[in-house]
């Protein structure tokens, strides 16, 4: 298990005002709850085990989304619900992340041949979250109603976070050093 970023964290905080910053100035989502659900997805995956959540029967680490959404049938360690819901969630976060914040790694996939592509990513993640909003009870965290407004908005969501990585590039165009910083390595 990762350990999990402190809320107090100055690289939580950091994620959080940009994310507010893309979302309420530029792409006109003024929802402080899918604002504090994208700054906690970017801190989240800061550890390659958040973004690689499932593995195969082998221990592999699952990249592709069909191979996720199979483990959705396989996996036995939860209720059939919870483990659908779990993982067509993981799949909307991993397909937001990819899609807004490297979609060249997905372009780079799908010129060579790779079977995913930014286009089905973005199908996919929308898709994913409608899912999961769906398999989700009113008590469930996230909230079926924010599962389903990420899945409405997925594409504003995505460009939010592209503007999110422009903004951390252009602060620190040398390459993450305020990011490693903030994490003290």
């Amino acid at each position: 298990m990762t350990p999990a970023i402190p809320p107090s964290h100055p690289l939580r905080r950091w994620f959080q005002g940009l994310v507010e910053y893309a979302l309420f100035t530029d792409v006109g989502i003024c929802e402080p709850a899918v604002a504090d659900y994208l700054s906690q997805l970017l801190t989240g995956f800061l550890h390659v085990d958040q973004i690689y959540l499932f593995r195969d029967a082998n221990g592999k680490r699952l990249h592709e989304i069909g191979e996720m959404l199979a483990r959705a049938a396989e996996a036995r360690d939860m209720s059939l619900t919870a483990r659908r819901r779990r993982i067509h969630r993981h799949v909307g976060d991993y397909a937001m992340f990819w899609s807004g914040i490297y979609p060249e790694s997905l372009r780079t996939q799908a010129s060579a041949g790779g079977a995913d592509c930014l286009r089905e990513y973005l199908g996919e993640g929308k898709r994913a979250y409608r899912v999961a909003s769906e398999l989700s009870r009113e008590q469930d965290r996230p909230s079926p109603r924010l599962l389903r407004q990420l899945s409405e908005d997925f594409e504003y969501c995505v460009y939010g976070l592209a503007l999110v990585r422009r903004s951390w590039e252009q602060e620190d165009p040398e390459g993450y050093s305020s990011i490693r910083d903030a994490l003290g390595a």
